[in-house]
């Protein structure tokens, strides 16, 4: 259970927005951290962004696409041996096969201001080849002319997805894990 994708979304993602309108990028190789649980342990990891970018309007986010490159994915509670295993496992079809799906992707379709500072996002999000819808807020403060800041965290029920490797009997994986975002997106 990695990251990835993503379906009913509980999300809070903090988006330093800038005065200026207009398209910002997020740098090729920025990573996102994921975290997944079994009943007896929590592993964690990161992915990198393959391409990305979001869209400013008075303030707030308005759309946006983030592309993950699956190939990176990997695991940073464990290492050597067993934390190789388990990067493979994770490629493997029990989860995100990725030597067929090399990409997973969000696209932000339609928001709705909420107040001053908060914005709830519509988009759809694919991994595995499948689509589903998502909805989360985003909490938009002032920053500076250049740079849009984007933190959050965005839970995803693997399940919708075709992820459903359920583990051993007395250690079996729930089906959320979660996709912490904590990057910086620059004016194109």
């Amino acid at each position: 259970m990695v990251i990835a994708g993503g379906v009913i979304m509980a999300t809070t993602m903090s988006f330093l927005a800038p005065t200026k309108d207009g398209k910002y990028s997020i740098s090729k190789g920025t990573k996102l951290t994921w975290s997944a649980a079994k009943v007896t342990a929590t592993h964690t990891g990161t992915v990198q962004v393959k391409s990305g970018n979001v869209s400013i309007k008075g303030g707030i986010v308005t759309a946006g696409t983030l592309v993950m490159n699956m190939e990176t994915i990997n695991c940073t509670d464990m290492g050597g041996e067993y934390g190789k295993k388990f990067e493979g496992h994770l490629n493997s079809d029990d989860f995100f096969s990725v030597e067929k799906f090399k990409e997973s992707k969000l696209v932000i379709t339609k928001y709705k201001k909420v107040n001053e500072n908060t914005v709830t996002l519509t988009g759809n999000l694919t991994i595995k080849g499948v689509t589903k819808p998502v909805t989360f807020d985003a909490t938009v403060d002032p920053s500076g002319k250049k740079d849009v800041q984007v933190k959050g965290t965005m839970v995803v029920d693997r399940t919708l997805y075709g992820i459903s490797y359920k583990g051993m009997a007395d250690n079996l994986i729930k089906d959320n894990f979660e996709i912490q975002f904590d990057f910086t997106a620059s004016a194109q």
